[in-house]
């Protein structure tokens, strides 16, 4: 019994002195980022509520390519400025409010503007951004929580929380969205042609250059031949349209569209009556393009003479 009476008292006076733990030099909470984009520049308020335990403490309030423009410093503070860094020097301990507005340099990356710097650390700290423009896409690298929503007067705002890096870094950009653009697109057709005994084998491959608008849906004008393969990236299904009897076509309709290059490679054949004889030497025409050009080459797998009459 006079053990745990003895223990007892041991952990109450531990307990008065508080473990013989200090507190920390400072403790910041209640910190809010906020940012308002206009145009490629951006400025910054920091806010924040500071516990200072330490007289003469110098907090770093920002590192990086920032100005300073104004603020609400407390009393009893001064405002230090070291290469790119900013400090305040709190003279006496107590509990201290701090507004610092900045604007922060931001570098061009693409469409993208971006930037960033260093902020106090803190349990809690909420970022929020101001756009100027409803179409602007911004980005938080690292942040928590990134929701879009608009402000009492109408404006986009996109707020988000900084995890435990003290780094804060931001990037926006327009969101450019395509306008539907008539198809303009040539096309080079390179073609080998093997002649045998009884068939013509072609071999073409199609190459389409979109200058502007996308590629959905391809379309060939077919001569007197059957298609035996159809080869290319992405093709949802083909066909040949014998809606115009005098006039068959090849339909080659795409998963998705294409807005740069793309190839399309068509095997067929040709049936020839028995030699020698005469024929026409059949021809895929794409259609829809503004331009067609391109390679012929023809030739035999055995001894077989071919003469061009024209």
């Amino acid at each position: 019994m006079k053990r745990i009476v003895r223990l007892m008292a041991v952990l109450v006076l531990l307990g008065a002195v508080g473990w013989g733990r200090k507190k920390d030099p400072v403790t910041i909470s209640n910190l809010a980022l906020e940012g308002e984009i206009e145009g490629e520049n951006i400025v910054f308020s920091l806010a924040f509520r500071a516990e200072i335990n330490e007289k003469g403490l110098v907090l770093p309030l920002v590192i990086g390519d920032v100005a300073y423009l104004d603020g609400k410093l407390p009393r009893r503070t001064e405002l230090i400025r070291h290469r790119d860094q900013y400090l305040l020097r709190f003279t006496k301990t107590g509990d201290y409010t701090v507004l610092f507005r900045f604007a922060s340099r931001a570098i061009k990356d693409g469409d993208w503007r971006r930037t960033g710097f260093s902020i106090p650390v803190a349990s809690i700290r909420k970022l929020s951004v101001i756009c100027d423009r409803d179409d602007l896409e911004v980005r938080f690298p690292g942040a928590l929580n990134v929701e879009r929503q608009k402000t009492k007067d109408k404006k986009t705002q996109v707020t988000a929380f900084l995890g435990i890096a003290s780094q804060f870094a931001v990037g926006w950009k327009p969101e450019v969205k395509k306008l539907d653009a008539e198809l303009v697109v040539t096309c080079d057709a390179n073609t080998i042609i093997t002649a045998s005994v009884g068939a013509l084998r072609l071999d073409t491959i199609f190459t389409y250059r979109v200058i502007q608008g996308a590629l959905n849906d391809l379309s060939l004008e077919l001569p007197n031949v059957n298609i035996t393969q159809v080869r290319g990236a992405d093709i949802q299904d083909w066909q040949i349209d014998k809606t115009d009897k005098a006039k068959p076509k090849l339909l080659v309709r795409l998963g998705r569209p294409k807005e740069d290059i793309y190839r399309l490679h068509v095997e067929s054949e040709m049936v020839l009556p028995e030699f020698p004889c005469n024929f026409d030497l059949p021809v895929l025409a794409p259609r829809n393009v503004i331009r067609t050009s391109g390679f012929l080459m023809i030739g035999t797998d055995s001894a077989i003479k071919l003469q061009v009459d024209k």
